[in-house]
């Protein structure tokens, strides 16, 4: 049976107490000012307990709740909470030869021109509970549509928390070995070169030509294992990059997760959208960053370079192919 709040005006007193005796007798609970109200509290806060408690809300108009600001103050924040809320069926009931208020003209009142309260008590029950069963199948309905969100959600989140779980880990775990092998590339330019001036060192030879070689040789090591470290750098800087992406993604999912938890039943599709909106908005991976031409090592030119000046020191010493044409013997003329 339903939860009934009466609200009347005090000179209507026994006509309330009666109607509510009635309905207590056919099995309703019945909320009264009676009951609720202790003098000096704030009657709207009673009165907002007794709503969020109650399935029906009647007021009773009469001659008197006319005269009573009351029960208009009563019935107004009862229609406030009924719009909102969806769960609070209002039933005015005119007792007499009164006007539907104007407010209320909207809403099918129960009119007692007659005055028989066992009418209304009969229209009262059958009204509440026609209303209890449609609370009752939109309960059961709301409660099919939040199991289906939560088994198709969670089959969804569980199975993207993993993918993601798995991403992030590989993304890691490879974002550290390009870092170590960037450090290892390092470590290996500065011991090639060091194995090259040893060995040069050891040979004895210093002319210009040997000294160029050890030097384009280990220019040209040196750069392109330097590259190579700064690739690898750059590389594990974008998979270290994708591993954080995937842990926030995990925590925004965790989030949307919790908020089906809470309001899965009463959550709408764009308010599931916006709780996981921001787990799958930055779709810009790192990797697409690396830019080649960054990295090149500009080995060519490099070459070029050593090439050139090797040649320069194989030509004689200060002599010009002028020089040395000048330095030929003349032929001898024979008498």
């Amino acid at each position: 049976m339903a939860t009934i709040y009466i609200s009347y005006s005090q000179k209507d007193t026994p006509s309330a107490l009666e109607l509510s005796e009635q309905l207590k007798q056919l099995g309703h609970k019945i909320i009264i000012d009676v009951n609720t109200l202790i003098p000096g509290h704030d009657w709207r806060e009673a009165l907002t307990k007794g709503l969020q408690g109650a399935d029906v809300f009647i007021a009773l108009l009469t001659e008197n709740s006319q005269q009573s600001q009351w029960v208009i103050s009563e019935l107004g924040v009862a229609l406030g909470y009924s719009q909102s809320s969806k769960q609070t069926l209002i039933l005015p009931v005119i007792f007499g030869e009164l006007p539907i208020p104007a407010f209320i003209q909207h809403i099918h009142c129960i009119i007692a021109r007659d005055k028989n309260l066992r009418r209304v008590v009969e229209q009262v029950h059958d009204a509440a509970n026609a209303f209890s069963g449609q609370l009752a199948a939109e309960a059961k309905k709301q409660d099919a549509a939040r199991k289906l969100i939560e088994k198709n959600a969670s089959e969804f989140i569980n199975e993207a928390v993993s993918s993601l779980g798995k991403f992030e880990t590989r993304n890691r775990c490879v974002g550290i070995a390009w870092y170590i092998a960037g450090f290892l590339s390092l470590l290996a330019g500065l011991g090639i070169a060091y194995i090259s001036i040893t060995t040069a060192l050891e040979t004895g030879d210093s002319s210009w030509t040997n000294f160029a070689y050890i030097a384009l040789k280990n220019v040209l090591a040196i750069a392109l294992l330097g590259a190579s470290a700064k690739y690898a750098f750059t590389l594990g800087r974008s998979f270290t990059n994708e591993a954080l992406k995937a842990s926030d993604r995990l925590h925004a999912i965790s989030f949307g997760k919790f908020y089906l938890q809470v309001y899965g039943a009463q959550a709408t599709w764009p308010e599931v959208k916006e709780a996981f909106q921001h787990w799958n908005i930055d779709r810009r991976s790192s990797l697409s960053d690396v830019d080649p031409a960054s990295i090149d090592p500009q080995v060519l030119t490099i070459l070029l370079e050593a090439v050139k000046s090797i040649a320069s020191l194989n030509t004689p010493s200060g002599k010009s192919k002028k020089a040395i044409k000048k330095t030929q013997p003349k032929p001898t003329i024979e008498a």
